[in-house]
């Protein structure tokens, strides 16, 4: 919540959720049994990114190989057993002269309540059918 991210050379927010644990719970019956990726995020308000390549990221899960997935990140009501889409919601977020996307989205049920994007190359990037609900407002300003 009330976070900035500001003038990185690629992602400000990266929503980067693997199917399970890497690192040292590789494998492990612990790793086996929890699910990042489909896990309900609890509260992402009120950031702000700018200056970024993409400011928010919701795409490109890492894999244990250290490649990403070109799947994006679909929550569940009960996680692993993929059942039950649930709301991943973005609240308030602001996101301003990023050089490629306000929001580059892939998944399911991702919703924005209250976003302000403006100059950028595309405010909004979907894959699939992830949109459920969107609110924009959108402030013009000369230059």
């Amino acid at each position: 919540m009330g976070n900035v991210a500001a003038g990185s050379d690629a992602t400000g927010f990266w929503f980067a959720f693997p199917d399970h644990p890497t690192g040292a719970f590789e494998g492990s019956d612990t790793s086996k049994n929890t699910w990042p990726g489909q896990t309900k995020i609890r509260e992402f308000k009120g950031n702000v990114a700018h200056s970024n390549f993409d400011s928010l990221m919701q795409d490109r899960g890492p894999l244990p190989n250290g490649h990403t997935r070109a799947y994006g990140y679909i929550a569940f009501a009960t996680p692993g057993q993929r059942v039950n889409p649930v709301e991943s919601v973005v609240e308030d977020f602001t996101s301003y002269k990023n050089r490629n996307s306000g929001i580059w989205a892939r998944g399911e049920m991702h919703v924005y309540k209250g976003p302000e994007v403006c100059r950028q190359r595309h405010w909004l990037h979907a894959c699939r059918r992830q949109l459920r609900s969107v609110l924009l407002y959108v402030h013009v300003t000369g230059g």
